[in-house]
């Protein structure tokens, strides 16, 4: 991937910058970590927070400050595994900075159970 943030945008949740580090773990497995930003919860915080803080106080150091807030981030790993030719397992964890419980998924995808037809199986919790 050549650019280093791929920028997407949502109606219901706003603007995000989102990478994604792809890491084949052999010929049958790979993993993929997603980080993401939400840009315009994080612009709007910056202007909230502007008359909060003394005047003194530089324009860097109030964007650090807001920097390390987690509602901003969401992070996600996902992992998948090519059981057999026919049979594809995917296994996610979601966990979104302003949520306790990460999201939790299981999928079981088999190609030709059926003549024309596909199989998949899942799970999420919670």
């Amino acid at each position: 991937m050549a650019m280093p943030f791929v920028p997407s945008f949502a109606p219901n949740s706003g603007f995000f910058l989102q990478r994604v580090l792809s890491l084949p773990l052999g010929e049958t497995w790979s993993a993929m970590l997603l980080g993401q930003l939400n840009v315009q919860k994080f612009v709007s915080s910056l202007r909230k927070n502007k008359t909060k803080h003394l005047p003194d106080s530089s324009w860097l150091q109030s964007i650090g400050r807001n920097f390390i807030q987690k509602s901003f981030y969401a992070l996600g790993f996902c992992s998948e595994l090519f059981l057999t030719p026919d049979d594809t397992l995917l296994i996610s964890l979601d966990a979104y900075g302003d949520e306790k419980t990460p999201q939790k998924k299981a999928v079981l995808h088999h190609k030709a159970c059926f003549p024309h037809h596909n199989l998949t199986m899942e799970a999420a919790w919670p």
